[in-house]
């Protein structure tokens, strides 16, 4: 007679169909389990590559706000410096405040505490003017007084600003005095040493 069409598995016992069906879907869920393991790696060395990016990016930032920061700061030292000597040419700074230059108008504008009256660096710290006894002379010199100088702009003001000033000392320590029995001389070592502080206060000071 004509020949009947049959399922390919007819004539396949039963129990091999079935453990066939059960192999496919293992391998069918394995598959599935390796790539969301996959996945999950991808996401994680995806999350790390951008923190690691982001951080570089912020130490790259701070960096360069920092530089911005000490060179202002440079320069409104400087103009301080002048205006002061500007104010008393005698030279006789007895009675020389910081109250006394904002007053007058000696200060740059962005220095200029909230109240008005005094002087605030870039860092918050308030800055103080005040006469001085230099090389055995009487009031014939002045401090500028700048606090809370972070370790690099310590080490960028200083430099910058070296040979304006007589005498400078970062933390007490004398980075450079010209008055000294031995003078000393500013270096780079003594600087780096010296403003090696999460915080620093730097005292300038101008005679004549």
């Amino acid at each position: 007679g004509t020949p009947t069409n049959r399922p390919a598995h007819m004539g396949i016992p039963r129990k091999l169909i079935e453990e066939n069906h059960k192999m496919k879907s293992q391998n069918f869920t394995s598959f599935n389990k390796g790539q969301a393991g996959l996945s999950l790696i991808e996401l994680l060395f995806s999350i790390a590559i951008v923190a690691v990016v982001l951080t570089v990016a912020v130490v790259a930032y701070n960096n360069v706000t920092g530089k911005n920061n000490a060179l202002t700061e440079g320069r409104n030292i400087i103009t301080l410096q002048g205006n002061v000597k500007t104010m008393v040419p005698n030279p006789n700074y007895t009675g020389i405040t910081e109250a006394l230059v904002v007053q007058a108008g000696n200060v740059p504008s962005n220095m200029i505490n909230a109240a008005g009256t005094g002087i605030s660096n870039a860092w918050g710290g308030a800055v103080t003017i005040a006469s001085a006894d230099v090389n055995g002379g009487t009031a014939n010199g002045f401090t500028i007084t700048y606090p809370s100088v972070p370790r690099q702009e310590c080490n960028n003001i200083v430099t910058s600003v070296g040979d304006a000033f007589q005498v400078i000392s970062v933390g007490g320590t004398a980075v450079k005095d010209d008055f000294a029995a031995t003078p000393v001389a500013l270096t780079t070592a003594a600087t780096v040493t010296n403003c090696d502080n999460t915080s620093n206060t730097v005292v300038l000071t101008t005679a004549g």
